[in-house]
């Protein structure tokens, strides 16, 4: 064999190899933009799935908002210590009485006892 035909011969297998491995890449392409576009389906998919959620929270949120304008708050709570009964405490608390006991006798919390008689101390010390 001639050093010719060794040359053509080479020649002949790498345009062969080229053409297989051209192929081969191709064959990639064509698998990687299929898994691609199934990806971009699937995330377009779940990209409506969540709109039409977002949509129903979002209705569900006006509807909420409607109902809260429907709604009156509640009136806070009343002092149980009007001025004839905030009189009677303070009387009684200088009498010695214990909040519990001022409390059970003139039907108001005892917290608002007690927090009279630290206010009322708070001014009797200044």
């Amino acid at each position: 064999m001639s050093t010719v035909e060794i040359c053509c011969l080479t020649g002949a297998a790498l345009a062969f190899a080229c053409v297989v491995l051209i192929d081969a890449l191709r064959r990639r392409a064509i698998r990687a933009e299929r898994s691609l576009l199934d990806r971009i389906d699937t995330g377009e998919q779940r990209f409506e799935d969540l709109m039409v959620q977002f949509k129903s929270l979002e209705a569900r949120m006006e509807e909420v908002r409607l109902e809260s304008g429907l709604l009156v708050p509640p009136e806070p709570p009343r002092s149980g210590l009007n001025l004839n009964r905030r009189s009677e405490a303070l009387w009684r608390l200088r009498k010695g009485e214990t909040a519990d006991e001022i409390s059970t006798a003139l039907g108001v919390p005892v917290a608002e006892v007690q927090l009279l008689e630290k206010v009322q101390k708070i001014l009797v010390g200044s």
